[in-house]
């Protein structure tokens, strides 16, 4: 297996709702609103501050200041750029994805709401829909558009990456990709991101260079001027990508032949904008067969913070697990 498998869970399970872009987490769970409450809420919510949800300190970065009830599935949540949690839906792939923008009410508890919108299918999807699949985390918002992706099943996981509008209505811009797997934003223009290549204006031959890649985007393109770098690799297979509100990455790595499956890799910020490989800071190793899920979270301008991680739950569920982290040397 050259990619990491599907994940059915939140980010960081423990924490509801994890935005990936800034820093943030929103205790998420479920309620009873209609739909026309739910609509006219969307239409008059304004940008949520994610830092303002939660309380950030050196012993232990949690401490949840408001908590929003919320009716439909919020998995893999990410914060986006209209100011909440958006949460990508692609269960049925003959189907577009569904994304559902999270409206956060203003007052503490109130329930949030939910509007569902519906992306534009790609057109050159394979006809059998067992031989591809989306990617792991869902639509990225980024300054220059949202993006997804979608990966056939065989050979090196051949696919594409997508830029959408920011409604998700038209796709303006696509590049070839093997195995895109999960993504983040490090600045407006550059995107990390865990795979089998870069990105290429042709489709890639069937490689297999597995690691965490840095890449350019614009408004119009996100095939980059410049080719995509692998900035870390390994041998194995790929997992979540997270950033701390600092820029900093995260990625998971289920690595073969090694002393340990699994290892969670760090880069700085300014790593992740090279266009060289990096040497990586190893934050964790362990043996749980597979990393499905992190975030890191840090105080907006502080040298370091703290990375959550959770293994797969398959025989034996897994816990959460914490790291504390300086990013002078990146270091736990």
């Amino acid at each position: 297996m050259l990619i990491g498998r599907h994940s059915a869970l939140a980010h960081l399970a423990c924490l509801g709702c994890v935005a990936t872009l800034a820093l943030s987490s929103v205790a998420c769970s479920q309620a009873s609103s209609s739909d026309a409450e739910e609509s006219a809420a969307a239409e008059t919510q304004a940008k949520v501050d994610a830092t303002t949800l939660i309380t950030v300190n050196a012993a232990l970065p949690f401490e949840v200041k408001r908590m929003h009830p919320a009716t439909g599935r919020i998995l893999n949540a990410r914060w986006g750029q209209h100011g909440g949690p958006i949460a990508t839906l692609a269960d049925d792939a003959t189907t577009a994805p569904v994304v559902t923008r999270w409206w956060i009410p203003g007052s503490a508890n109130a329930p949030a709401a939910g509007q569902p919108l519906a992306a534009a299918k790609p057109t050159d999807l394979p006809s059998d829909t067992d031989t591809f699949f989306w990617n792991n985390d869902g639509f990225l918002d980024t300054a220059n558009g949202s993006l997804t992706a979608w990966s056939n099943t065989a050979g090196n996981f051949t696919g594409e990456l997508l830029q959408y509008s920011k409604n998700y209505d038209s796709i303006t811009s696509h590049a070839f990709v093997n195995g895109y797997y999960s993504g983040a934003a490090v600045s407006d223009s550059r995107i990390v991101y865990s795979g089998l290549s870069g990105l290429t204006e042709q489709a890639v031959p069937e490689t297999a260079d597995c690691g965490l890649w840095g890449s350019d985007i614009t408004a119009t393109s996100i095939v980059p001027a410049t080719a995509s770098t692998r900035l870390v690799k390994w041998t194995g297979s790929s997992g979540p990508v997270a950033t701390d509100n600092n820029g900093n990455v995260f990625v998971a790595a289920f690595v073969t032949g090694g002393a340990h499956s699994d290892a969670i890799y760090a880069l700085s910020k300014n790593q992740a904008l090279q266009n060289e490989p990096q040497t990586q800071a190893t934050l964790s190793e362990s043996d749980t067969g597979g990393t499905a899920s992190v975030a890191a979270a840090a105080a907006p301008g502080s040298d370091g913070g703290w990375l959550f991680a959770k293994g797969w739950d398959s025989a034996v569920a897994q816990p959460v697990y914490a790291r504390k982290y300086t990013t002078t040397r990146m270091r736990w």
